[in-house]
């Protein structure tokens, strides 16, 4: 067989992109915010959607406009931990993808329940399964070294 040679799946400047958008995130998320920090967090997030939009035309986000406003959130509200609802909006997310078997007035509450029931269950059969496995895995090795 002739040998396939590797193609490069990502675009040249994707690392140092990334990077760009690693190192504003790294000030954005901070526990703390300088007011002195944000020209040169903006100036780094701005590189980065810019760089983004040459060379992803096609994956632009209404995302990727709305970080843009994260600044004047941050001067408002202070650090994005005060005032994110990131948490609430994922249980949110998790809580419409639940089969509600078309129930409602009170009935919702028991399908959500029955079907967290089934995930907590199953969660701890594969929690078994490990732990037989691993018993098993230490007993096969006590054995050899006997």
């Amino acid at each position: 067989k002739a040998s396939k040679k590797l193609v490069m799946q990502m675009h040249e400047d994707s690392g140092s992109n990334f990077l760009n958008l690693a190192a504003a995130l790294k000030i954005i998320l901070g526990q703390t915010v300088k007011d002195a920090d944000i020209p040169q967090v903006k100036h780094i997030l701005h590189e980065y959607l810019i760089k983004f939009i040459k060379i992803h035309p096609k994956d632009v986000k209404l995302t990727h406009h709305l970080v843009t406003h994260i600044f004047d959130q941050l001067h408002d509200y202070g650090p994005v931990y005060r005032f994110w609802t990131f948490l609430f909006e994922r249980l949110n997310k998790l809580l419409k993808s639940y089969s509600t078997n078309n129930h409602g007035t009170g009935e919702l509450e028991v399908s959500f329940f029955h079907t967290f029931e089934k995930d907590q269950e199953l969660q701890m059969m594969v929690c078994i399964v490990q732990i037989v496995n691993e018993s098993n895995s230490r007993y096969v090795s006590s054995l050899v070294t006997y």
